[in-house]
């Protein structure tokens, strides 16, 4: 595969699929993508099923560096904010309002690099009623109708794989990739907001119809 992003830096701030699938696809393509992890356990991933380095974690984090730092310690928060500043995109799955705890808000972000191009991506989005509501992939699966179309509604039930998750991770990848398009174009700086229940909704045209 053609390494068209091998000038293009992410820093990526992502637990479990979402965020790490974005910038796995990025990183596929030939971009330099830093994952940050919290000290000691990491990525919660990576003891999936025992161990530190789970195939689930091998997948979703390959051709990526990584480095620990607590957000926490501020010489810690000095290394990420060093970091941002060396980086055309920064990619966090978190809800709203986690990553500002952090340390790693867009508005923070953006003090320190102007023109970072900006990933969030959520279970509900940045307002709305259920913007605070966590969400994993069976949550978006419920929500979009996805369900409905593989499990009877008397009773729903858990399935895999995490193909809300993954179909989430996909179309944060597609919109990063349209940002640093703008971005090259000359357009001013850009936030990449995805909503994990709506990208599984968008991605089942027949479950849009069922759960009507």
């Amino acid at each position: 595969m053609a390494k068209i992003l091998k000038d293009v830096r992410v820093v990526e701030l992502g637990t479990y699929i979402t965020g790490p699938a974005a910038g796995m696809h990025l990183a596929d393509l030939g971009a330099d993508v830093i994952k940050v992890e919290r000290p000691g356990a990491g990525d919660p991933f990576r003891a999936f099923k025992g161990g530190l380095y789970s195939p689930h974690y091998q997948t979703y984090n390959r051709n990526k560096r990584s480095i620990a730092l607590d957000t926490a310690d501020p010489a810690d928060l000095a290394v990420l904010h060093e970091l941002v500043a060396g980086a055309d995109v920064f990619i966090q799955n978190f809800r709203p309002g986690v990553a500002e705890k952090l340390g790693a808000g867009e508005e923070a972000l953006r003090r320190i690099r102007p023109d970072l191009i900006y990933c969030a991506i959520s279970g509900f989005g940045a307002s709305g009623p259920s913007r605070d509501r966590p969400a994993f992939d069976t949550v978006a699966q419920a929500a979009s109708g996805y369900l409905r179309l593989l499990t009877p509604p008397v009773a729903p039930r858990v399935i895999g794989p995490a193909i809300a998750d993954a179909v989430t991770g996909q179309y944060a990848a597609m919109a990063v990739l349209a940002a640093l398009l703008e971005r090259n174009a000359g357009a001013s700086t850009s936030r990449c907001s995805r909503r994990c229940a709506i990208s599984t909704w968008t991605a089942s045209p027949t479950a849009t119809r069922s759960a009507r």
